[in-house]
């Protein structure tokens, strides 16, 4: 009779549980509005090999986020994050499940009035940050992850630390449809900017500009193309 009772209780409480994710599920899709007719939903993985750090571009999955579909359509979304490792886009609705979007459905994103990117193009794919999207020249930000191996003990062989998951950022440049990395360094920049280097070199010296700041570079990249 124990055991009967036992199951029973596991029984309701498994079928709450499902009940529950359900519930999370068609809630989080009415929030998606029509992005949720385009994407999949994924299990969530659980690493048994610890990797400190993370894959995902935003340190958090909740904020708010405005993402513009290829129609124009604006979605506001609560509970968003880029996989930079599986170049996806993804909401993380519950514990196990996580929705994965149609990227080829989403122009850009903005958080924090930052402006991203979806591109596909022979150079590109994936989520970038918008530095500079004008006729005369283009200007993005990229994103990889690569795994940095814990150190071993000398000795035993033993791992002293664990692996690291280490997040890594590359600038591009376009003027003639052809992306080309480059480093925001003031001599690169010369470079690239080169016609009009008299009137940048003139509104350096009246503006402190921060080569490594992302909001910097927007100002500077703006006013050349304003030239």
């Amino acid at each position: 009779m124990k055991n009967v009772y036992i199951f029973c209780l596991f029984l309701i409480n498994w079928l709450y549980a499902n009940a529950q994710s359900d519930i999370e599920k068609r809630n989080a899709l009415q929030s998606m509005g029509s992005l949720s007719t385009s994407g999949a939903w994924i299990p969530a993985k659980s690493n048994q090999t610890v990797i400190l750090g993370s894959v995902y571009l935003f340190p958090n999955w909740v904020g708010q986020y405005k993402v513009i579909d290829n129609t124009g359509t604006t979605t506001n979304l609560f509970n968003l994050n880029y996989n930079i490792k599986n170049q996806t886009i993804e909401s993380s609705i519950s514990n196990d499940s996580v929705f994965q979007y149609d990227t080829d459905k989403i122009d850009y994103i903005i958080y924090n009035k930052d402006k991203y990117a979806v591109l596909n193009n022979d150079d590109l794919k994936g989520l970038y940050l918008e530095i500079c999207n004008t006729n005369k020249i283009k200007i993005y930000k990229g994103y990889s992850v690569t795994v940095v191996t814990g150190s071993l003990n000398p000795l035993t062989q033993e791992k002293i630390s664990e692996d690291t998951y280490e997040q890594i950022s590359q600038y591009y440049f376009s003027n003639n449809g052809k992306y080309e990395k480059f480093k925001p360094t003031k001599k690169e920049i010369f470079k690239l900017l080169n016609d009009k280097s008299v009137e940048i070199k003139e509104y350096l010296s009246k503006h402190t500009i921060e080569f490594s700041n992302d909001q910097d570079l927007k100002v500077l990249f703006n006013y050349y193309c304003s030239l």
